[in-house]
């Protein structure tokens, strides 16, 4: 099945270069697929998204996550144990953790 639906996921408040880059990232693709931004109501991505092809998703609302083979979730690289939610997500979706920082796998900082 092909992908139709790309989630960046990076609920983060203040400018960032994961915000940045995904919401860049985003804008590059949003030609192509349906493209949903992940992240709190008053979050950057959220407050610097010009593109009126995006979908907004609040972070809190599981519900309204697209699922499915032909949906991807981007986020970026953390150990899956420190990640909360992991099993609200919908079910036969696709995860791509991107590594945007050395650190990112190092749970112990």
């Amino acid at each position: 099945m092909m992908i139709r639906n790309i989630c960046f996921y990076f609920p983060y408040r203040s400018i960032g270069g994961v915000s940045s880059l995904f919401l860049n990232v985003a804008n590059e693709l949003s030609d192509k697929f349906n493209i949903y931004i992940i992240d709190f109501a008053d979050g950057y991505m959220k407050k610097n998204n010009n593109n009126t092809k995006f979908n907004f998703i609040n972070v809190d609302d599981f519900k309204s996550y697209p699922g499915g083979l032909s949906t991807i979730y981007i986020f970026q690289s953390t150990p899956p144990w420190r990640f909360n939610n992991l099993k609200k997500f919908p079910l036969k979706s696709k995860i791509l953790f991107w590594n945007l920082h050395p650190y990112n796998l190092d749970y112990s900082l």
